[in-house]
């Protein structure tokens, strides 16, 4: 675990905190549409019920509908695969967060040359948030 002492990082984990407290809050119907639709999104994501009833399978069939990858499928062979397309497409589904990210940066152990990297996409929360309100207290 990472811990972080400066006066910003205090704001921001607090600010954090409380906006985190707000989505936990049921949605009623006065409120306006995207405060809803967050509200709606967030319980989804953190549903962890759901999340181990269907496992990876919605990740898995979006894969396989968008060509597979190597590493998943031992007879892949990647003549219909496309990744520009592929990554395209599923930004468009998923507006505008694909489910990796490429970034080209310099290689660390050969200055000369770049390396591509293949990471997983940021989340948007990090990790301790999910831990119970008084860490944060």
């Amino acid at each position: 675990m990472e811990y972080r002492w400066g006066l910003f990082d205090t704001v921001e984990e607090r600010t954090v905190y409380d906006i985190k407290g707000l989505l936990e809050e049921d949605y009623t119907e006065n409120e306006i549409f995207p405060v809803r639709a967050a509200k709606k999104v967030f319980k989804a994501c953190v549903n962890n019920t759901a999340w181990r009833e269907v496992s990876l399978r919605p990740l898995l069939d979006l894969l396989k509908s968008e060509g597979g990858l190597p590493m998943l499928e031992s007879n892949w062979t990647g003549d219909d695969f496309d990744f520009v397309t592929s990554m395209a497409r599923m930004r468009g589904l998923y507006g505008g967060m694909a489910v990796v990210s490429l970034t080209v940066e310099m290689d660390s152990f050969n200055t000369s040359s770049n390396v591509i990297l293949c990471t997983y996409t940021h989340r948007g929360i990090d990790e301790e948030l999910n831990m119970k309100a008084h860490t944060y207290a």
